[in-house]
């Protein structure tokens, strides 16, 4: 058997190309045996690059995934509290406006004291104050609608 048949049949064997099986077997002198042993083992030592390559890349899209949560909860925030900071509950007294608190400040309150801040509005009701949103982004029409239902309510 010449030596291109014999990378030819190396080839087929082994799933590689003639260039490829023929390299093999001049690095092992031209013995079929040892070549195949060589192209196995480069076969493997092969996938295990690809599979470290496939590791570190997965690794490297779960760290862009998990900075896009974070960023995405981020942008949620900041768009809350700016609208927050934009919109007020105020506080009137005979329709005079007494004072305001933005909808941050509130919310925050309320989410640390819940129990004073109930305590807080009820006292206020029952001695007369009224409570309203106002802000840039709340509907001015639908809050003018629900004060003039309230006050038919009351009459």
């Amino acid at each position: 058997m010449d030596r291109y048949e014999m990378a030819v049949k190396l080839s087929e064997k082994m799933n590689v190309g003639v260039e490829e099986a023929r390299n093999a077997l001049e690095q092992t002198n031209w013995d079929l045996l040892e070549a195949a042993v060589l192209l196995e083992k480069n076969d493997r030592e092969a996938n295990r690059q690809k599979a470290e390559e496939k590791e570190m890349e997965k690794q490297k899209q779960d760290k862009a995934n998990k900075g896009n949560v974070l960023e995405t909860i981020g942008n949620f925030i900041t768009t809350l509290v700016t609208k927050g900071n934009r919109n007020y509950l105020e506080v009137l007294r005979d329709g005079t406006v007494i004072t305001k608190f933005s909808l941050t400040v509130s919310a925050i309150f309320t989410l640390i004291f819940p129990w004073l801040t109930v305590l807080l509005l009820v006292v206020g009701w029952l001695t007369g104050l009224r409570y309203r949103f106002r802000g840039e982004d709340i509907n001015q029409k639908a809050q003018s609608q629900a004060a003039d239902q309230e006050k038919e309510q009351a009459a």
